[in-house]
């Protein structure tokens, strides 16, 4: 807090002249009286030279006190910072992705942090200013637009919860600079931990100014289960959790593993910052449910507990058409109800197609072969993908943070000596892409029932097969291009659309959430999709068939379980400092003082004249 004008707080002197009057004896009249018997302290109280006597605790002095205090405060003019709206339309932009969740001190998540603030900034608009509110975090959506009304900016900030799987607010804020282009009243207002991540370079949006933005959030000491897996292993199922520490200090945490919701062990942790805990645990074959948690909960408890479906997957065939890669053939080789098949470029296609064929670098084939298709380094262009040039030292990164191909896969320093340049056909999307120019070095898709997956380099020219990435992101694919019919279950990450598949011909499909509530789902071109928002398991249960579909969902989401909140957010290639980010501005309070004021001499007053008061009763006279 400041003051304006720092001057007036000289006025608190007046407190020693008031202070004084309660110092000086009184001066009392002479009167004649019969005897002085019944008069000796007064008498006492004349006959003592000095002046002055002792201070002594008075209500009427402290009231008068506290009236000064306030009226020098309200001169002074105190102010605190607050975000500034400088027109007459706000619009706020409202962070909801999951690490708006953490609860920092007080057990208040950021979110409601951020729907408080937002209406804070409503109420201080000018008469008939206007609010326009957008959940940003995962795309945008407009939920009101230039309300005048504080219950509908108020119904649209609690329809918001902390869902969002992508912190990336490129497309809130270019929804933002829409509205506001044409309006010279409007402002943009960010609320948001500032945990997001910067859009790529060619994405950025341009932000007019002014725009501000209210940093949320005070902590980032928070650990999560960032990983989970349930694999067939013998007669049995093998576990495998890992636990990663976000926070800047040492943590100790208990981590419980529950079978079918019954305890089956658990084990402490003691986690060092930025640390990774790993640890694989031997189920039995009778596993079928299995929840993972950290006691206590911290900062985000929806990313402490972890659900996974213990199920064997359906036997597939992979095909290997290669000249030799020892990386790919240890990789293959490693998973599970997998037989693999090794062929040399020039043998003939086999009579049935497998699940999938990988086609090692080098392959010159006129098409691609029937079924599924993994192509790694195309030596020339082929009929649905065109080879356009090669790329030196290209620097791989994530198209998405939240893709599900690159889960678990940490592309950090991954280093590729050359790729092929290859354009994006229109039926695939970029997984991972070059930093420099953005060329896709990873796509999928599918066409006319094929799925097909192009990795632009040579395993041989990079470092990637000697990473802990590398069979990762091999599972993953060969997970992804091999999709059967969904068995018992599946694992999803919160707030990212669940595709269905389901194991026979069904109509419609009865979904029952984590917490027990129930909705149904219809196909919708042949396909059964919804949008989890609960962390737990969902039961699918399909018009015509037995067995139900069981969906684990989990947050699993690195980039929201690390909630150190930032001060400053990358938009435009600038950091808010430099004139795109916060602005504050000062909000004076001397009307609150004033009032204060107001209120204390009126009580005063009260008590100084309240005898007289009583004493002009009717009641009082007839005594």
């Amino acid at each position: 807090m400041g003051f304006l004008a720092p001057a007036a707080l000289a006025l608190l002197a007046l407190a020693i002249p008031i202070i004084a009057l309660y110092l000086l004896k009184r001066r009392r009249e002479e009167v004649t009286v019969s005897s002085t018997l019944l008069w000796q302290r007064l008498l006492r109280d004349v006959e003592a030279n000095a002046p002055w006597q002792r201070l002594r605790a008075h209500l009427l002095l402290l009231l008068q006190l506290l009236a000064l205090l306030a009226l020098v405060l309200a001169a002074a003019r105190p102010f605190v910072e607050a975000p500034v709206v400088s027109g007459r339309h706000v619009i706020l932009l409202v962070d909801t992705s999951i690490s708006m969740g953490a609860q920092d001190e007080g057990g208040q998540s950021r979110l409601d942090e951020a729907r408080q603030r937002a209406l804070a900034l409503f109420d201080a608009l000018p008469e008939g200013g206007r609010a326009t509110v957008v959940r940003a975090g995962g795309g945008a959506d407009l939920l009101v637009a230039q309300a005048q009304s504080r219950q509908a900016v108020e119904a649209a900030l609690q329809s918001l919860f902390p869902l969002a799987p992508d912190s990336d607010l490129t497309t809130a804020v270019q929804l933002a600079a829409a509205l506001a282009v044409r309006d010279r009243d409007a402002q943009i207002v960010l609320l948001s931990d500032g945990a997001i991540r910067a859009a790529p370079s060619a994405q950025r949006a341009l932000v007019p100014l002014p725009f501000s933005f209210v940093p949320l959030g005070t902590s980032g000491e928070n650990q999560a289960i960032s990983a989970i897996t349930v694999r067939p292993q013998g007669q049995g199922f093998a576990l495998f959790v890992q636990v990663t520490h976000y926070g800047r200090e040492p943590a100790n945490r208990r981590l419980v593993v529950e079978l079918d919701g019954r305890p089956f062990t658990a084990l402490d942790l003691t986690l060092e910052p930025d640390e990774h805990a790993e640890h694989l645990f031997d189920l039995p074959a009778d596993a079928r449910l299995v929840r993972v948690r950290l006691d206590p909960p911290d900062l985000l408890p929806a990313d402490d507990v972890a659900w996974a479906v213990a199920t064997t997957p359906a036997p597939r065939s992979v095909r290997l058409v290669t000249t030799g890669n020892r990386f790919l053939q240890v990789a293959l080789g490693l998973l599970p109800e997998t037989t693999l098949t090794i062929a040399d470029p020039s043998a003939p296609p086999p009579p049935a197609p497998p699940d999938l064929t990988v086609l090692d670098a080098g392959w010159t084939g006129e098409a691609l072969p029937e079924g599924n298709v993994l192509l790694i380094a195309p030596g020339k262009s082929l009929e649905e993908i065109q080879v356009t040039g090669t790329i030196s030292l290209p620097v791989p990164i994530p198209a998405a943070a939240d893709d599900p191909l690159l889960r678990f896969v940490d592309l950090s320093d991954v280093a590729v000596l050359e790729a092929v340049e290859t354009t994006l056909p229109d039926w695939a999307r970029p997984v991972i892409v070059d930093a420099n120019t953005g060329a896709p070095l990873l796509w999928t898709g599918e066409r006319d029932g094929q799925r097909v997956a192009l990795l632009a380099f040579d395993l041989h020219k990079s470092d990637l097969p000697l990473r802990t990435a590398f069979p990762i992101l091999v599972a993953n694919l060969v997970d992804e291009l091999t999709r059967q019919p969904e068995g018992a279950g599946q694992m999803a990450r919160l707030g990212e659309a669940v595709e269905l598949t389901p194991p026979g011909p069904a109509g419609r499909a009865a979904i029952t959430a984590p917490d027990g509530s129930r909705f149904e789902l219809a196909p919708e071109r042949g396909a059964f999709s919804f949008v989890p928002n609960q962390v737990g398991v969902y039961e699918v249960r399909w018009e015509g068939v037995e067995r139900p579909t069981l969906v684990a969902v989990n947050v699993l989401n690195p980039a929201e379980s690390n909630v150190a909140p930032n001060r400053s957010i990358p938009l435009t290639g600038r950091e808010a400092g430099t004139g795109a980010g916060r602005i504050t501005g000062q909000r004076e309070l001397w009307r609150w003082a004033a009032g204060i004021a107001l209120v204390v001499l009126l009580l005063e007053w009260l008590v100084a004249y309240r005898p007289h008061l009583y004493a002009t009763t009717p009641k009082a006279r007839g005594r």
